[in-house]
Parts: C-alpha cells; sequence; structure tokens
C-alpha cells in the first residue's frame, strides 16, 4: 500500500484524497496531468539555430576566399621562380664566360633580394615615394642586364672596365633598395 505524501496515512490504490488529512493525492492527479510548454523557449531555440546557420554560411566564403588568394600567390610566386630560372639560364647561355657569368648570378641573387623587399615592404597601395623608387630599381635592373649581355662582344682588354661598371650599377640598384625599405609608409 501506498501512503499520503502529506501526512503520511496509508491510502488504497484508486483513492483520490487522503481520509486523514483531505488532501488530493498528487501521485494519481500528476500522472494524468501535464504542465503546458512555453511557445518562447521554440522561438529561442529557432533563433539559435537560424543565428548559427547564418553564421556558418558567410564564413564558408570568406574561407574559400583565403584559399584562393593563398593558391593565387603560391602559384605566382612559382611563375616567378621559373621566369628568373629561365632568365638567369639564359643569359648564362648566351654568356659562356666565368666574369659573365658571376655578373648575371649577382644579378638574378639582387633581383631576388628585391622582389623579397617588395613583398615585405609595399602593402596593397604604395605610396608615390616607393612606386618611384620600384620604377628606378627596374629601370637600372633592364639597364644593367644590357650590360652584361653586351660583355660577350666587348674585347678582353676592355672587358674588365665594363664589368666594373656594372659592378657599379649593382652598388647604386642596392642603394635604391636601402632606401626603398626606409621609405615612408602609409
Amino acid at each position: 500500500m501506498a501512503k499520503c505524501p502529506h501526512c503520511g496515512e496509508l491510502v488504497r490504490q484508486g483513492q483520490e484524497r487522503c481520509f486523514a488529512c483531505g488532501q488530493l493525492l498528487s501521485a494519481r492527479r500528476s500522472a494524468g496531468r501535464r504542465q503546458p510548454i512555453n511557445p518562447l523557449i521554440f522561438v529561442v531555440a529557432g533563433a539559435v539555430v537560424l543565428i548559427a546557420i547564418v553564421g556558418i554560411l558567410l564564413a564558408i566564403p570568406k574561407r574559400g576566399k583565403e584559399i584562393q588568394t593563398r593558391a593565387k600567390r603560391a602559384e605566382m610566386d612559382r611563375i616567378q621562380d621559373s621566369v628568373r630560372q629561365a632568365n638567369r639560364e639564359q643569359r648564362t647561355a648566351v654568356s659562356g664566360d666565368k666574369e659573365t657569368d658571376r655578373l648575371n648570378n649577382e644579378l638574378a641573387d639582387l633581383e631576388a633580394r628585391f622582389d623579397l623587399v617588395q613583398k615585405q615592404t609595399l602593402g596593397a597601395s604604395p605610396t608615390q615615394e616607393q612606386q618611384r623608387l620600384v620604377a628606378q630599381i627596374k629601370t637600372e635592373f633592364a639597364g644593367l642586364h644590357q650590360m652584361v649581355q653586351g660583355l660577350v662582344f666587348v674585347p678582353k682588354e676592355k672587358k674588365a672596365a665594363a664589368a666594373d661598371s656594372v659592378r657599379a650599377g649593382t652598388r647604386q640598384v642596392r642603394t635604391l633598395i636601402s632606401d626603398l625599405t626606409r621609405a615612408p609608409k602609409k
């Protein structure tokens, strides 16, 4: 037999009220009755799910763009390296002489340093001073490459003087690269 939850008196199965205290027997009564569900719970849960879905949908394209941008940069770096290597091999094949090879390698190393400095110092929108220095450095590189390629046709007695002028040009380019690293940034 069960007991009354209020007074502890013994009660029979199916009894609705306690004969001792007169209270309703809650065990029998509460089993058949349900509490109403608050609709606010569903509204809040739905809003949380909606916010999570929107957040995920907004994050996916942004992540995809970052991956695409990295892939494009990596591809551009590979292309630049391939072009630089091809230019180095072409200049070496044309020259055939140790002094010209040495100068070609120095220029290639200097170009690699310039590319690295460009990546590190130039932002999305370089200043006018930076743009001017980059243009000047590229012009100097073009002139130096022509001078080195012309060394093949210079007589041996004049080759040392021509090589010295190329080295002076590389010193000038090094100075310009240093100026680029110190140029004011935005």
